[in-house]
């Protein structure tokens, strides 16, 4: 998979996105820390209480999406989540290997948005990654 492409970056002067048969997770701006991150995902997705609120478990419970009812997920995001850089770059390449593991599968499909105007910003984490 192109790393470049495996995002999906949106104009935002469009009121709403219509994508048929799928909810979207919305991602809030201004989320500043992995922890107010981490309880987002655990909440919008109903994570069992052993969730450990880290990367690895973050990865493992998205790579694992058979026991909820959504089959086809979208994070809708309106910004880079997270202040520290590091984290920000560990939140990109998490969801870099969340798309593309959910390619090989029919049964869901996991998309990720982002505002157009933050595409080169996106792309630069992505690269940094290494």
């Amino acid at each position: 998979m192109d790393k470049l492409n495996c995002f999906i970056f949106y104009d935002t002067e469009t009121k709403s996105i219509e994508v048929p048969d799928r909810q979207p997770i919305d991602i809030p701006p201004r989320l500043k820390d992995r922890h107010e991150l981490f309880e987002l995902f655990y909440h919008r997705f109903k994570f069992p209480h052993y969730f450990g609120f880290n990367w690895d478990a973050l990865h493992d419970f998205l790579s694992e999406l058979d026991w909820i009812q959504q089959k086809n997920i979208i994070l809708m995001h309106h910004d880079i989540p997270l202040e520290d850089d590091k984290d920000k770059r560990s939140y990109i390449a998490s969801l870099e290997k969340l798309v593309d593991h959910w390619k090989q599968y029919k049964d869901h499909t996991f998309t990720v948005y982002f505002p157009k105007e933050l595409e080169a910003g996106v792309k630069n984490f992505m690269k940094s990654d290494n």
